[in-house]
């Protein structure tokens, strides 16, 4: 009888050791959290929300003294070179103008380029004597 004294106690002072459920819950919010930091870092979600951001409508004027800006920054750098000039943001920024001011955008409204007709930003640039374009 001692003995089965013994164990039933025993059992009985056995209790769970383990970590507090609202712990848990927060660490598990705190990895969600890093996951998503890393992911936008690295240019997964960065590529993604700077699409969403696309969609937003810019003044045709504001968007030439950007490109003219772009422009002369690579007018001025006495060592750029080709690939330079064609990963440029005067080359490869796209603008999205609602360029008949009817509220929506028709394709030909979006993927703007500094070069192309519709903004119409010329800019000469010139490598090792050779006249450069987009």
């Amino acid at each position: 009888m001692r003995q089965a004294t013994a164990l039933y106690h025993l059992k009985m002072n056995k209790r769970a050791q383990g970590l507090p459920f609202s712990t848990i819950v927060i660490a598990a919010i705190v990895v969600i959290v890093l996951i998503l930091v890393v992911v936008f870092t690295v240019g997964g979600l960065g590529t993604t929300f700077r699409q969403i951001g696309l969609q937003q409508s810019q003044d045709i004027d504001s968007v030439r003294v950007a490109c003219q800006t772009a422009c002369t920054r690579l007018q001025v750098n006495s060592q750029l070179t080709t690939e330079q000039f064609q990963n440029s943001d005067y080359c490869t920024n796209p603008y999205v103008i609602d360029l008949d001011d009817d509220g929506e955008f028709s394709p030909t409204e979006l993927d703007l380029r500094c070069h192309g007709p519709e903004i119409n930003v010329p800019c000469q640039v010139v490598i090792d004597n050779q006249p450069q374009t987009c």
